[in-house]
């Protein structure tokens, strides 16, 4: 999605809450790789955040939007307890 707005876009780097568009890597080796090529540009990209489902990072766009990319974790299974009996 594309979307035009006369509002300038925010000045910092916020991986929960500013980005008005994303891109999903696989892992996060490849989303290691995609910081290290941004700041190898010269572009500003924040730390690699943590969260409970996914790895996330923030970008800018060539306009200076921010921009997620995003790795999500993998799920570990817990597995269930044997059914009760008696």
């Amino acid at each position: 999605m594309a979307v035009e707005t006369a509002d300038p876009p925010t000045t910092g780097l916020d991986p929960l809450g500013q980005a008005g568009w994303g891109l999903r890597v696989g892992t996060y080796a490849q989303l290691c790789e995609a910081r290290e090529r941004i700041l190898g540009a010269g572009w500003p990209v924040g730390e690699i955040e943590t969260l409970p489902a996914q790895w996330t990072l923030t970008a800018r766009d060539p306009d200076g939007r921010p921009v997620d990319v995003r790795a999500h974790r993998p799920r570990t299974t817990t597995p269930l307890p044997p059914p009760a009996t008696g």
